[in-house]
């Protein structure tokens, strides 16, 4: 089935589950979470699907916060009008090995700083939270590239940090011949955790 073709009829499907069963006849499903599954559509392109309200949410906060002009985040290229999809740049699975050997940066360094970050952003809320960063690691991490760049997105953003101390919110894609880290799950801001996952992590915890 064609592209165009396909994004139609599922289109015209009206709940989660029929656009779910449907795309799992015609894609392969590269991974999914508790809000989205992602198929592969070819070499170059994902597609993001909802399973529920909160796959929707998720969908149009990354096409909302997608900047064009930062490099960090992985291309969002298409939505549907009602965020029940969107087609995402593809980028393969990494680990923190070779995080660390594409950026230069140490991993548990790097989280660190993302800790270090979370305190200076809200004080009052992070105080305990973590011990002193060395200002070596400090100087290191301000005068990087992707990390400068991604704290200033975590700024605009208001993006939950504690998703990006998993590796499995980045992803390995090739640009002009050159590798780079994207971000590719940027979907869930404070707001949204406080939303629809704080009290679903509760539960998990019973």
């Amino acid at each position: 089935m064609k592209e165009e073709e396909l994004l139609f009829e599922l289109n015209k499907l009206e709940n989660f589950t029929k656009k779910i069963n449907f795309l799992n006849d015609h894609l392969k499903r590269l991974s999914y979470g508790s809000a989205r599954i992602v198929y592969i559509l070819d070499n170059s392109r994902v597609l993001k699907l909802a399973k529920n309200k909160k796959g929707l949410v998720q969908n149009r906060k990354e096409y909302d916060l997608y900047d064009n002009g930062n490099e960090i985040l992985a291309k969002i290229l298409r939505s549907d009008e009602k965020y029940f999809w969107i087609i995402v740049e593809k980028a393969d699975v990494i680990n923190e090995s070779e995080f660390e050997k594409i950026t230069g940066l140490n991993y548990e360094c790097y989280c660190d700083y993302l800790t270090y970050i979370r305190r200076k952003i809200d004080p009052r809320k992070y105080m305990n939270l973590g011990n002193k960063l060395d200002e070596i690691i400090i100087t290191q991490m301000i005068n990087h590239t992707f990390v400068s760049k991604l704290v200033d997105f975590i700024k605009v953003s208001d993006i939950d940090i504690k998703d990006l101390y998993k590796v499995s919110s980045y992803g390995l894609t090739y640009r002009e011949n050159e590798e780079k880290i994207v971000l590719i799950d940027y979907g869930i801001t404070n707001e949204i955790y406080f939303k629809y996952y704080k009290n679903y992590e509760k539960r998990l915890l019973r």
